[in-house]
């Protein structure tokens, strides 16, 4: 979706661009924060989960203000059941705790899985240097995810690595 069609919709669906600014190199809808002294509601929350479900991709509020911020914190929408690849963040640990739904976080090289849902895990960490796949488990999902900004690499066994 284009970055102007995406901001369009994301405007008809409720999304705030009082207080956060399309991304412009975004694979996916993006927003950065404009404010330093502001929460995401729950009808900002609700607006997002409109604006994926409308649009049919992954979504995403991003409480810092650009891609260069040392800490990135993001509370990120898939409205499906999305194929993610392997990560691996080299220099920084990764943090996910559960809004709504289910994944699953499977450590590749020990084959040791965490499953974040209503009834499991509700928050796990990713230690710097492990190589991961994420697998979505519910037919939405709703998370935050902090982090350290990163530099790409590469997982042993491929895949498109942030």
């Amino acid at each position: 979706m284009a970055l102007s069609h995406a901001t369009q919709k994301g405007v008809e669906q409720g999304i705030d661009l009082e207080n956060f600014t399309p991304a412009i190199n975004a694979k996916t809808p993006s927003f950065f924060a404009l404010k330093g002294f502001f929460g995401i509601s729950k009808e900002m929350e609700q607006d997002l989960l409109k604006f994926g479900d409308s649009c049919k991709e992954s979504v995403r509020y991003c409480l810092h203000n650009s891609p260069q911020d040392s800490l990135h914190i993001m509370l990120i929408y898939h409205p499906y059941k999305k194929a993610i690849p392997q990560q691996i963040f080299e220099h920084t640990d990764s943090y996910y705790l559960l809004e709504k739904g289910a994944f699953k976080l499977t450590n590749l090289d020990t084959n040791t899985e965490i499953v974040l849902s209503q009834k499991q895990c509700k928050i796990a960490k990713i230690a710097k240097g492990v190589c991961y796949q994420m697998e979505i488990l519910s037919d939405s999902l709703l998370f935050i995810e902090v982090r350290e900004r990163n530099t790409a690499t590469t997982c042993a066994g491929g895949g498109i690595i942030l």
